[in-house]
């Protein structure tokens, strides 16, 4: 066990380390909480603090008056954690890639660590004290309910190995004292059901009981249980040493948590501080409530939350995780109801009977919390039930397969989880970009104010997208003095019709990249992906521009090349394709192959009233190299030409330098026939470059072709 324990809080140290500061749930809060303690102001009352309230002043102090001594040790000079005023990120989680860090972060926050930095990882690192006894105490649950050690290995390896419990044990937040002083309480209490009464079990049951109901309001729930089921134990066995040791572990869990919640009752006239902390959570107070149903069921499907989501839970890893976590603890729950149909004695023995009602407790209790609270969600909360409910899967789990060696590969899937989720999800979402010094594709030289320059851009990766795709785009910013504060970016996407398809507010590389940071001299790179979404198709025209973040918003000064002002302050960057998800094949097979790459696949005609619609299909063979026109003229038979119709295909939709090779377009040309005799008509197609005029030669001979088109009679 202690090398589990070790390699368990080693991950949680990285863990710590890797994560920038207040970039966890609720962190600024309980740093906030700490604060208040080390600013001599006692004991928060919700409500006696100035706005905005903050919600984790509602809490419970034990974990706030564990840690306020390990800041106090450090200090809180240089006080250089993020400011929420200066450096706060107002773009978090808006965009459609990246800005999932709230704060933007400075390089005296880089380790190593001082000052009120220092202060903040030192905390977080007390954390593994409370994993260590969570996790230990797991085991000692699985050795008290008869489980093998090897089963009792797999769930204490099963918990302390899950990557969520380890990236909150490595940050700042009382789940840490609560999910930990629960499993001490398990523990304690299946120990004592297990060998009798005994008065030293009581008494430290008491005040694991009482720590967790210190520590959360949702410890008041193993105080309950522990109440109820020596309780039973006393009614069951008649016995006087039970009876003792209940009112023992009452005592001791009062006397440890009880004036903490008198106090509420006195100053608030609510022992819980309730309605406190309802105006507390503001924002999050969901009007009208759910109903339990709903919130059992919103709370399941949040069940990947409590596997790994990191950050403020908006850096996931792959879905196959999620899955294959869920097939596991399924397959752990059923092999338990195999186990216990085989011997339904078990359910009868009070150690199995409160091992199942403990985690339903603390789920029943956490979905009464979402019914009121949108963001309660989360199943860090139900880590109090972590305990309980690894010990049952892993009985599971060892009734389905008894072989300790096969069952090795889940903790060693965790092992490996935790490894790439730091290394391919917290590390990149964080990464600030290094100054540039590779080739740009397209230098356009736009200057914004007179602290950037807007260098050049790269080419869009895809060219050619597909609705549901991302386009990646990097632009390239040379610094010429330190920007005066963080410009926010405005960034769309327009179509050939001039009708705005895509907009996003941000910041440089999707938050990673605050002006803030930048240096004179250096070139950034700033990354950006733009989803492609279903009301896209065909040439997508990029414009950008600065803003100032706070009103009125005025936008920053934008020059061209030429130093002339540009219109709206907005650049136009450059353009890609998005392709039809799918185009119906042509009525009529052509294969006309023209000069520069292009070919005629195929075309449709279709007539409805006085409108004929002749549907041309391109199919590109090698990139063309300029931006064609497609010209239609309708024939009548004695060669008059009676429509025509000249544009880019589809209107303009898909220029012809954008199609790579293979691509496969719409090209659609409408004639007015309606004051036309019924009858056989020709269409004559070509290709040619508007400039010069010059036209595409087919390769069969001749500039253009014929096709066949029937004028039906209007009605």
């Amino acid at each position: 066990m202690g090398a589990l324990i070790g390699v368990c809080c080693l991950l949680a140290a990285a863990y710590s380390f890797l994560t920038p500061a207040f970039e966890a749930p609720d962190e600024p809060g309980h740093y906030a909480y700490v604060g208040w303690l080390l600013a001599g102001n006692g004991v928060p009352l919700q409500g006696s603090e100035p706005l905005p309230l903050q919600p984790e002043f509602s809490q419970p102090p034990l974990y706030y008056l564990i840690q306020a001594p390990v800041a106090w040790l450090a200090g809180q000079t240089p006080a250089n954690l993020p400011d929420w005023e200066a450096h706060h990120n107002p773009w978090q989680n808006r965009t459609a890639y990246g800005n999932v860090n709230l704060y933007y972060h400075q390089p005296s926050e880089a380790f190593p660590w001082s000052g009120a930095v220092l202060g903040l990882h030192l905390m977080r690192l007390v954390n593994l004290l409370f994993l260590a006894l969570g996790v230990g105490c797991t085991f000692g649950c699985a050795i008290e309910l008869g489980l093998s050690k090897g089963a009792a290995w797999l769930a204490a390896a099963g918990l302390g190995l899950i990557p969520q419990v380890l990236f909150l044990s490595g940050v700042l937040n009382a789940d840490n004292a609560i999910w930990s002083l629960s499993a001490a309480s398990l523990y304690l209490l299946l120990r004592w059901l297990n060998r009798g009464p005994d008065w030293q079990l009581a008494a430290l049951l008491g005040l694991a009981a009482g720590g967790a109901a210190l520590s959360k309001l949702s410890g008041l729930i193993p105080i309950a249980l522990a109440l109820a089921f020596m309780g039973l134990r006393s009614i069951n066995t008649r016995s006087r040493r039970a009876a003792r040791d209940l009112g023992l572990t009452g005592v001791f869990a009062a006397g440890l948590a009880g004036w903490w919640y008198a106090r509420n009752w006195l100053l608030l006239g609510d022992p819980l501080g309730w309605n406190s902390m309802l105006l507390a959570i503001a924002d999050m107070y969901r009007q009208p409530p759910l109903g339990l149903g709903q919130a059992m069921l919103a709370l399941l499907q949040r069940s990947y939350t409590g596997l790994a989501v990191f950050g403020w839970t908006n850096i996931p890893v792959h879905y196959l995780a999620y899955w294959i976590f869920d097939a596991i603890c399924v397959a752990g729950l059923i092999g338990l109801v195999w186990a216990v149909s085989a011997r339904s004695n078990k359910l009868r023995d009070l150690r199995w009977l409160l091992a199942v009602i403990w985690p339903v407790a603390f789920f029943i209790s956490l979905a009464r919390w979402v019914e009121i609270n949108t963001a309660a969600d989360q199943w860090r909360l139900l880590f109090p039930a972590y305990p309980a409910l690894a010990v049952l899967v892993a009985a599971g789990l060892w009734h389905l397969l008894p072989y300790w060696k096969a069952l090795l590969a889940i903790p060693a899937g965790l092992l490996a989880l935790n490894i790439g989720s730091m290394a391919l999800a917290i590390a990149p979402a964080y990464a600030a970009p290094e100054p540039y010094s590779g080739p740009i594709d397209h230098v356009v030289n736009i200057r914004y104010g007179d602290f950037a320059q807007l260098v050049g851009y790269s080419t869009p990766k895809p060219l050619d997208a597909k609705p549901g795709d991302y386009v990646e785009l990097d632009l390239f910013w040379h610094v010429l003095s330190p920007p005066p504060l963080d410009y926010g970016m405005d960034m769309g996407t327009v179509d050939a019709h001039d009708t705005l398809t895509w907009k996003e507010f941000g910041s440089p590389d999707e938050g990673r990249a605050a002006m803030s940071l930048w240096r004179p001299g250096e070139l950034i790179r700033d990354r950006h992906r733009i989803p492609v979404k279903a009301n896209m198709q065909g040439f997508q025209k990029v414009l950008m521009s600065l803003f100032r973040p706070t009103p009125p918003g005025d936008h920053v000064p934008a020059t061209g090349p030429d130093g002339r002002r540009l219109n709206d302050e907005t650049a136009e960057i450059t353009r890609f394709l998005v392709l039809p998800a799918s185009a119906p094949s042509p009525a009529a097979k052509d294969s006309a192959t023209f000069a520069d790459g292009l070919e005629l696949a195929g075309h449709t005609v279709a007539q409805s009233g006085g409108q004929l619609a002749l549907t041309l299909d391109w199919k590109t063979l090698a990139p063309p190299s300029k931006d064609y026109t497609v010209f239609a003229h309708l024939l009548a038979p004695d060669g008059r030409v009676v429509g025509q119709n000249d544009g880019q295909p589809n209107g303009g939709e898909f220029p012809t330098s954008l199609l790579l090779p293979g691509a496969e377009v719409p090209d659609r040309h409408v004639f007015d026939v309606g004051g036309l005799p019924a009858g056989q008509y020709t269409a004559e197609v070509g290709v040619y470059e508007l400039a010069s005029g010059q036209r595409l030669a087919l390769s069969s001979g001749g500039t253009s072709l014929t096709l066949p088109v029937t004028v039906k009679p209007s009605p």
